[in-house]
């Protein structure tokens, strides 16, 4: 086998052996995705909304308004002009949302959105489970927020 070959080859074995590690540990990695790391950011970035407004942001790990059996499934609601001590679920399926499904047979999170009275979520994108650090999860919220706080 030529050099090129050989080397086209040895890099979509190293990939495959990536992205197989990743589907094994998917459970583990979405675990601490969804409940240390996304929550950590959501509690900062509500910290700096909730010095201004009324306005926060609410993570729930099931969805509260649809019976839906993934253990991969966390969302996250923007309740605007709600105080957090008054907090009731009532007619909130229309509040700003942001959801992550995780996909564990091929280690990736679908992130959807969806706005203010917006009737079904519109997929963002995916993200290899890998590629969710802290950095892009910020970059994530902070663009649903300007959408919401835009529309």
């Amino acid at each position: 086998m030529d050099q090129k070959n050989s080397d086209k080859l040895a890099a979509l074995v190293n990939k495959r052996k990536e992205n197989i590690n990743a589907i094994r540990q998917f459970d583990d990695l979405f675990f601490e995705f969804a409940r240390y790391r996304l929550k950590q950011i959501v509690q900062q970035i509500n910290m700096e909304i909730e010095k201004a407004t009324d306005d926060t942001l609410k993570i729930f790990y099931d969805d509260p308004y649809e019976f839906r059996k993934n253990p991969y499934y966390t969302l996250i609601q923007l309740f605007i002009g709600t105080s957090k001590f008054e907090f009731y679920l009532d007619n909130t399926r229309n509040n700003p949302a942001l959801k992550f499904e995780g996909q564990e047979f091929n280690a990736k999170v679908k992130v959807s959105v969806k706005l203010q009275n917006e009737e079904k979520f519109k997929d963002l994108k995916e993200y290899p489970i890998q590629e969710l650090t802290d950095s892009t999860t910020e970059s994530i919220l902070i663009d649903f927020i300007e959408k919401a706080y835009n529309r």
